[in-house]
This record gives structure tokens, sequence and C-alpha cells, in this order.
């Protein structure tokens, strides 16, 4: 048997069918969910007519080889309609939906690395290498994510490196359509994924952390009932040479350390009305030091990576937060969680996109100490109660 032959055998699903309704109902209710989040509009999910969009562009969908019946699917979906010129929503992180709808196409060169069969069809692009292009499968109902990195192969690289262009497709990870998009809405529902509106991205429009460090580690959190609570423990190495503060900072830990979460509330409390901005200022500051260029010995370099990774936990941490202490899922306060992102948004790309200059690390020395002063006076406060 061929290569070519064994891929199809490996990977076809026989147990899988086409259902052009159940394809359309899986999507709808993955839709439903993404306008639940403070990301993206309820009013971008869009609904087709009776008789199907009008907009679908059918003449240059049968020129690039699709059948009828991926063009009579793509009349029938709902969309999530793109919220302004040159932006596309990101339903999955670097992963562009397309809104067939409104006349949008997949990328000319998408096929042109991975030619595919007419009865296939791209549902997303790749805004980058990383992002995952969803191609759907007519015939068997079922779901591939397709990458340039090829991040999710089904077979060793080798085998991979010696099936024919056309075939290779087929030995990216695949799934039935259904369960497909149950597993991405498991991955927003249990905060795996938690996606942040951008408006100063390219073509997509979304910031994502996640509350997974490993595949492993996501891999339960997808298949544990258990509430999640992110581990408090990780990455707490004190980086030599770094500022401990006798244990005491304005990250969120449990060692002594000021609680993120009472950050606001002590910083309100020694400045008053100019609260708001030392916050903004402080922020600057640190991530103004969390991006310095690290030059570590050839002989260590993981320790490069270091301090981005422990800055990434940290967000992700308090992205996470902010989901859960607006209810997140059952009893979900999405304007409040709207607000509350996009002012961490603006704190973590203020070093960016404000202009002057962050403060000096001897200022902001100065105002984590005058918290630390508020802290300690309320736990001796706190003692005396």
């Amino acid at each position: 048997m061929s290569t070519s032959l064994s891929v199809r055998s490996r990977f076809s699903h026989d147990e899988s069918s086409y259902s052009r309704e159940e394809i359309i109902a899986a999507i709808q209710d993955f839709y439903g969910l993404l306008i639940k989040l403070p990301y993206i509009e309820p009013n971008a999910l869009v609904f087709p007519p009776a008789e199907g969009w009008s907009g679908v562009n059918a003449e240059e969908l049968r020129r690039r080889g699709k059948t009828e019946e991926v063009i009579e699917l793509l009349r029938h979906l709902p969309y999530l309609r793109a919220p302004a010129p040159g932006k596309r929503w990101m339903i999955g992180p670097d992963t562009i939906v397309i809104a067939y709808c409104d006349s949008e196409l997949y990328k000319d060169v998408t096929e042109s690395i991975q030619p595919v069969p007419g009865h296939c069809i791209w549902l997303t692009d790749g805004e980058s290498r990383d992002g995952t292009s969803l191609l759907l499968d007519t015939q068997t109902g079922t779901i591939t994510e397709w990458t340039t990195m090829e991040h999710k192969l089904m077979i060793d690289y080798e085998e991979y490196e010696n099936i024919p262009t056309q075939d290779k497709w087929m030995a990216h990870a695949t799934m039935p359509a259904t369960a497909f998009f149950r597993l991405w809405k498991r991955k927003f529902e249990r905060l795996v994924w938690m996606a942040l509106y951008n408006p100063r991205g390219s073509a997509g429009t979304a910031q994502w952390y996640s509350s997974a460090t490993t595949p492993q580690e996501e891999e339960d959190m997808l298949a544990s009932d258990d509430e999640f609570e992110p581990d408090e423990d990780e990455h707490e190495d004190v980086e030599e040479g770094g500022s401990e503060s006798d244990g005491e900072d304005v990250t969120n830990d449990e060692d002594g350390q000021i609680p993120n979460e009472e950050v606001d509330e002590l910083l309100e409390d020694a400045y008053g009305d100019e609260a708001h901005q030392r916050r903004m200022d402080l922020q600057s500051q640190e991530n103004t030091a969390e991006h310095k260029p690290v030059n570590p010995p050839p002989s260590e370099p993981t320790d490069q990576l270091q301090p981005h990774m422990r800055s990434l936990d940290r967000k992700s941490k308090e992205v996470y937060e902010i989901y859960t202490r607006n209810g997140w899922p059952s009893n979900f306060d999405r304007e409040s969680c709207r607000m509350r992102l996009a002012e961490f948004l603006e704190r973590e790309e203020c070093p960016i996109n404000r202009s002057q200059e962050p403060m000096s690390e001897q200022d902001a020395m100065a105002i984590r100490q005058r918290m630390i002063e508020k802290h300690q006076e309320k736990q001796r406060r706190k003692g005396r109660g």
C-alpha cells in the first residue's frame, strides 16, 4: 500500500458522517458561547436568511474547485461579522474566522502550500504561522487542525515528510466536527483559553492567555469536572539578584506579599484621586523591567526565558481572577468583566502605547514601600481587632 493510501486509511473516520444540519448547529452553538465572553460583541453573530446568504462568492469558490455542497453549506452557516475594515474575529489563538457571508475568502496562499480536495473548505485563516486553519471535510463531517508549523501531526515527522504534498493535510489532527466544536467550547468554559479584545492588533482582534502551562495540564483541566484554581506555587523561585523586599511585594502571592486584589485599595488609601495614575505608572515601570533584554551566560540559555514566563504566568492568573470574580461561567457579569479586562490591557500595554517615559525604578520603589506600609498598618489594625 502506498504511503498516501496508508494515510487515508489511518485518518479517515468511518464512524463519522456528514450532516449539513449538524455542522450548522455545532458552529452556532460554539459561536453562541463566544458572544457571551467579554470579547466578541453579541451583534457580531449573524444568521442566514431562509434562502441562504447572497454574499457568498460562489463564482470564485467554483473557480478554486469547491463543490456545490461546500457552497451551499457556506450559504447557510452563521458567521461572526468583522468588527471593522481590515479586522476579523479570532476564535482561537492566532486563528481568524472567515465570514463567507460578506464575500470573504480563505487566503490564496493556503492552498498553494497545502492543496486540498474540492469537498474540503477552510473555515479559518491563521493570523501567524502559529495560527490554526480549520479545514471542514463535507464528505466525512470532520474538522482538521492544519498549521504551517505542523503542531498536531498524528504520525512521525519522517513519515510525514514522505507523504505527497496533496495528502499531508490528512496527517494533522482530525475529529468529527461536532466533537471538535464541543472541545473548543470547553476550552473557553474552563478558561483554558482566555481572550481579551485588543484593538491594537493587526488583522486579529484578541490578546490570548491560558491557564494551562503544558499540554498535559490542559488535558487534565478539560477532563476534570472540578473547579480549576491557578497553582499559586508555580514559578515561585526568586531569580538571583532579584528584589524580594523581605518577602513583601505587590504581586499576588501568599508568602507575606501583598495580594494583587488589595493593591488598588492600598493605592487609593495612600494616594487618593491619584491612585489610578500611580497604578498605571507602577505597572509601566514593571513592564519595562520585564521587557529589558536579558543576556544570560552561554551555559544557561533558559535563564533568558524565565522572566518572560514569570510575567506571562502572573498575567494569566490575573486574567483568570478577573473572569472568576465576575461570576464566570454561571453568574457572569459580562460588562464588569469587560471593563476590568480593558483596564488590565491598558496597564500591560502602557509601556508601548504611552508617549511619556515610564517612571524611574526609584520612584516605583517609593510607591511599593508606601503600599507595604499601608498593608502593614492594615494588618496591625486587624490584629488589634
